[in-house]
């Protein structure tokens, strides 16, 4: 017996170790949810706590998919908001492989987006075009507008980084709209990025009231603050009546807040307000500096420098400048990339126009293949209901044949019943009948007996004898009775049995006895003589008895007493 309960013993155990580890599983997959959805919470305003969070999640208890995928998703965005990098291989692929079926609108949007996020990082404007597209394809459906706000914002730098201003700034106002719906600090940013689309597209005192509202708000985010300053300072040096002072002014505001130098473009722009405010000898101390950078970085540097050139007066030196800055940013390639993001939108259109119409052929086909089981089946259920129908139709051909040879064999039946019940009165009449005349041979031996004749004459007549012997049973009338009507009622099939039933004198054998006196129509005197009364009593009480046997409108008796109707 131990052998077989050791085995059990172990499945046992190992099944409760299973539902342990399972719960166990389970609570530390809720844990971690519930700490993810606490670090969405907060992820805009505190990017830098959600980062510290959600590099503490224990990963092993990352259990599904769906999970893996979220917190994939929410690292990033907590990366990105931090300024820190992003391009790293597969940091986005379990959020990437997930949203590509699964998940909300919010959810699916910000997938695409982060992953434009990581082709601008890459400096790969055209991959990073397709996706922000691809996520705005949710716009409709997506419930966080901030992060429809966002993906509006780059989708403008996008179309900025190749001279698309008509489109820059149509999706800095989406984008700004979005953010004063809900109140976002982000606006600041947008209202930056929407005055830069405005003084490239010579719009100067739209542009400048935009700069003027931001510089009155104050700045909740100090990266969005550097960025507007500098800007503003770049405009104020480049606008027909130029601002040199405020430039400058703006650029020391944007060191002190920031505590960070100056980027090359900034120092540049720092440079030229310098000289055109008359100061060209601190102005060159910078372009010394930015001519040794000049070789590495000439998009950004060479268009100050000629600049400065040009507002000191060194036409040639400015020309130079300008041409190697024409070299480097030519219009051809400018023009080249812009076709290039549009061309690689116009692909993805394509391309999702041919995998709709794939689709669309395909669900085609697959209603067709449905339409054709279904015709099949119709076809199927016809053919077996018109073959039901035949076998219906044959059954019930079979079913009328037997009613109607039913029907015939109940009109034998009862003519073979009206026949035996005729068979039967006729037995029952010539029984009676037997009865009857066994009575009155039984009346008449009485009276020889009751005569005072010679019983010599016939005492040793052996005829006589067997006679009486034959006739035994009729005799029992001189005694109760019990043999008469138990012979009788052998005789008439038990009839009699129910006519004493009906009569209500089966506890009464006297009453009993004269009934069966009646049956065998012994004359009156002989009855009387047994139940010592009159004649006349005895035939009044017969008629009494008949009367009341014809009461019981009973064929079966009627014949017994002959009586007619």
């Amino acid at each position: 017996m131990m052998r077989f309960r050791l085995p059990f013993c172990l499945y046992l155990l190992a099944v409760i170790a299973g539902q342990l580890v399972s719960c166990t599983r389970i609570r530390a997959g809720n844990h971690v949810a519930a700490t993810l959805d606490s670090v969405e919470s907060y992820i805009n305003d505190r990017p830098d706590s959600a980062l510290a969070v959600l590099r503490s999640v224990d990963t092993t208890a990352l259990h599904t998919r769906a999970l893996r995928a979220r917190y994939s998703l929410l690292r990033v965005m907590a990366l990105d908001k931090c300024f820190e990098d992003i391009t790293r291989p597969g940091l986005l692929d379990p959020a990437v492989n997930w949203y590509e079926r699964h998940g909300s609108a919010d959810e699916r949007m910000k997938a695409l987006y982060y992953q434009g996020r990581i082709a601008q990082e890459r400096k790969d404007q055209n991959g990073a075009a397709v996706f922000f597209s691809r996520a705005e394809e949710f716009a409709n459906d997506v419930t966080d507008k901030h992060a429809l706000g966002v993906l509006y914002l780059s989708e403008a730098v996008v179309y900025g980084t190749v001279h698309n201003i008509g489109k820059q700034k149509e999706y800095t106002e989406k984008g700004l709209m979005l953010f004063e719906e809900i109140d976002d600090p982000m606006k600041e940013l947008a209202q930056g990025q929407l005055a830069v689309s405005l003084f490239a597209l010579r719009e100067w005192e739209k542009a400048d009231s935009l700069f003027r509202k931001g510089l009155d708000a104050p700045f909740s985010n100090p990266q969005a603050e550097s960025v507007f300053l500098s800007n503003y300072a770049q405009m104020k040096v480049l606008q027909p009546t130029p601002d040199p002072e405020g430039a400058l002014a703006l650029l020391d505001r944007k060191r002190k807040e920031s505590g960070q130098g100056l980027s090359l473009r900034e120092a540049g722009i720092y440079a030229y307000a310098l000289t055109l405010s008359g100061r060209e000898k601190d102005a060159q101390g910078i372009v010394d500096q930015l001519e040794k950078r000049a070789m590495s970085s000439p998009m950004e540097v060479e268009p100050w420098l000629g600049r400065c050139a040009l507002a000191s007066g060194d036409y040639k030196r400015a020309y130079e400048s300008l041409y190697r800055a024409r070299l480097s940013e030519d219009s051809v390639i400018q023009a080249s990339l812009s076709d290039s993001v549009s061309e690689a939108i116009s692909a993805y259109n394509a391309q999702a126009a041919r995998q709709k119409q794939m689709q669309y052929r395909f669900n085609m086909a697959i209603m067709a293949i449905i339409l054709l089981l279904l015709t099949l089946a119709l076809v199927l259920a016809a053919l077996r209901r018109r073959k039901l129908e035949s076998e219906r139709s044959r059954i019930l051909d079979v079913c009328s044949a037997l009613q109607a040879e039913a029907a015939e064999q109940e009109t034998v039946t009862a003519r073979l019943q009206e026949q035996l019940a005729k068979f039967r009165e006729i037995a029952r009449r010539e029984r009676v009948q037997r009865f009857r005349q066994a009575g009155k041979l039984r009346a008449s031996l009485w009276r020889l007996d009751h005569l005072s004749l010679q019983e010599e004459s016939h005492a040793d007549n052996s005829t006589m004898t067997e006679i009486k012997k034959e006739l035994s049973y009729v005799y029992d009338i001189d005694g109760t009775g019990e043999d008469l009507i138990r012979r009788l009622d052998q005789e008439l099939g038990g009839v009699l049995v129910s006519l004493l039933e009906a009569l209500h004198v089966q506890d009464k054998p006297q009453e009993q006895l004269f009934l069966g006196c009646c049956l065998l129509d012994i004359p009156a005197d002989v009855v009387a003589a047994r139940f010592k009364t009159t004649p006349n009593n005895v035939r009044v009480k017969k008629s009494r008895l008949r009367g009341q046997i014809a009461k019981l409108n009973n064929p079966d008796y009627d014949v017994l007493f002959a009586i007619r109707r």
